[in-house]
């Protein structure tokens, strides 16, 4: 019996191959690239759990790479302020008379470009910091018992006076 196209995709290569085309391709596209029919791929996929599980994992971390990308710059445009453009409606009145003489309104919407400034997050700035560069900004205490059971304190890049706040 003669070993089918799918063999190839199923080999720790073949598989490690899906996965890189998974986080960039369609399942059209990848069947193309695999040179089968889509009709054949979904076939493969019902068939082959490995081949599914593979794609479907590469899928989901591809996903959460774009999400934590996302999360990742807004946090940033937060902690350093940024400037908006936002469409805002405005109600425009237009009173006119008619051959009679009476006063007519007419009223419309306009939207128009207004700049929103959005200052910067000193919450965001501390988060940021504090996961970025932990050694220069996270706010430590150590804490050592000596034999005499008295806790020492060490308190890291804090200065005598903060040191001694803190042991208040």
């Amino acid at each position: 019996m003669a070993k089918g196209k799918y063999a190839q995709w199923l080999t720790e290569e073949g598989l490690e191959r899906l996965a890189e085309m998974a986080a960039r391709l369609t399942d059209a596209e990848m069947a193309r690239s695999m040179g089968v029919a889509s009709s054949t791929y979904y076939d493969w996929l019902g068939k082959f759990p490995q081949m599914s599980e593979c794609i479907s994992s590469a899928r989901a971390g591809a996903q959460a790479r774009a999400n934590n990308e996302r999360v990742e710059t807004s946090l940033f445009e937060l902690a350093c302020g940024f400037v908006r453009t936002v469409k805002k409606p405005i109600k425009v009145k237009a009173t006119s008379y008619d051959k009679r003489g009476r006063r007519v309104d007419r009223e419309r919407i306009v939207y128009a470009d207004e700049e929103v400034i959005v200052p910067p997050n000193v919450k965001a700035q501390i988060f940021w910091l504090t996961n970025r560069a932990p050694e220069r900004w996270r706010n430590r205490i150590e804490a050592a018992v000596t034999d005499d059971k008295a806790v020492n304190y060490a308190f890291r890049e804090a200065t005598a006076e903060e040191a001694a706040e803190y042991a208040d």
